[in-house]
């Protein structure tokens, strides 16, 4: 199985964005390594994580400063992307019974999590997390401009109601559903990717 059919096993799910985010990442993640030059005895753990930190711009420490990524959030989504595609690997290896491309699945998987990824990669992407959002003022949005977004959902979803009734295109029903799920999401002060996931039926019931 090559690295792309992996990726695409993983990929499987029916949340396009999930889908469309994780197989740009991955795809960074193998253009890089592609481009690596490689001799004959490197490791394929050291490869790999020396793929991830330039894909994330991997800073080393100085005197004054640790080490940092500069998109850690995308170093950790990697690691989970990796060990996704190696549990694959190790299903598929399964059911041909291929002990080879079992072993080399598991002994990849195993090098990540004893010593590689942890002192490497995840490590400085948690401190990077951490000391930005330290840093990082916590900004709360004016009361006036939740009213004007309040008032004005609640004046849109009805237009954009009967305009997709009169206009029954994709447009005007992707209008509508931008615009109610802000609302639900003004009103219930939720995180939008809850929100987002919510089906008709449960929406309904709740009302």
């Amino acid at each position: 199985m090559t690295f792309c059919s992996v990726v695409a096993q993983y990929c499987t799910t029916v949340q396009y964005n999930y889908v469309y985010q994780r197989m740009r990442q991955l795809a960074r993640l193998l253009m890089k390594l592609r481009s690596q030059a490689q001799a004959p005895n490197d490791d394929l753990s050291d490869t790999v994580v020396a793929a991830v930190q330039k894909v994330c711009e991997y800073t080393q420490c100085t005197k004054t400063e640790p080490a940092k990524l500069k998109v850690p959030s995308l170093a950790l989504k990697l690691g989970h992307a990796l060990r996704k595609c190696c549990n694959l690997l190790v299903n598929k290896a399964l059911h041909e019974k291929n002990a080879a491309q079992e072993g080399d699945a598991e002994s990849f998987m195993r090098m990540l999590d004893l010593i590689e990824w942890k002192t490497k990669v995840s490590s400085s992407a948690l401190k990077t997390i951490t000391c930005e959002k330290r840093n990082t003022p916590d900004l709360i949005p004016l009361t006036a401009d939740l009213v004007k977004i309040k008032t004005y959902l609640e004046s849109a979803i009805p237009e954009l109601s009967d305009r997709l009734t009169a206009e029954p295109n994709t447009k005007n029903y992707i209008n509508l559903v931008d615009c109610v799920v802000s609302r639900i999401i003004l009103f219930n002060n939720r995180r939008e990717d809850e929100v987002a996931r919510m089906t008709r039926a449960v929406y309904v019931s709740c009302r």
